[in-house]
């Protein structure tokens, strides 16, 4: 309607239905931008749950192990940790961030290269890699991650040795002292020693 006056005119009909087109274009033109992003966001999102369908097929659950013995000799820990499959010595060096000493009679995680596991109601997998991004990486030796079951303070070492439990296995030693020879021995014994 156009005011003249006091007074309302009708408007014609040609205005009247230009009006209604402008309107329902910038209404059209307000929600192309949102209609792309909901589409943008909707891909996403198909794309996210494809790639959680392959990541969570991808899981590789950490070994449980429990601490053994520790060691700390020249800047080096020195730990050996086990569980019924096999037992790891294990090491880091003490300046480094992420060398960690597990406490004793708990569960620990131990992450090797292959491990990608994610905590219940986490969003994200935990890997080696992650906690070497945020502690430390040994270049020269397959790098082990140990990550206690209660808490979320891990450690980064270095894998000396795994021996598996199959069979007979003799003990890990990590140091050991002066061997003395010729107690309770005869000569021609001490001369063949």
């Amino acid at each position: 309607m156009i005011r003249i006056g006091k007074q309302c005119a009708p408007r014609p009909f040609e205005a009247r239905i230009i009006d209604a087109v402008l309107r329902v274009l910038v209404f059209i033109l307000l929600l192309l931008p949102i209609s792309a992003r909901s589409q943008a966001a909707f891909e996403n999102r198909a794309a996210l749950r494809k790639a959680n369908v392959e990541v969570t097929s991808e899981v590789t659950s950490p070994e449980i192990v429990q601490l053994e013995k520790v060691r700390i000799e020249n800047d080096v820990k020195t730990l050996i940790v086990g569980n019924a499959k096999a037992r790891y010595l294990l090491m880091c060096s003490m300046k480094a961030q992420g060398c960690i000493t597990p406490a004793a009679s708990k569960n620990y995680l131990l992450f090797n290269k292959e491990t990608r596991w994610r905590r219940p109601g986490a969003t994200g997998f935990i890997s080696l890699q992650f906690m070497q991004d945020w502690t430390v990486s040994y270049n020269d030796a397959e790098n082990i991650g140990l990550l206690p079951e209660e808490s979320d303070v891990f450690g980064v070492y270095w894998l000396d040795k795994k021996i598996t439990k199959t069979g007979y296995n003799q003990d890990i030693i990590t140091s050991d002292g002066p061997i003395i020879y010729g107690t309770g021995m005869n000569e021609v014994d001490r001369k063949n020693a």
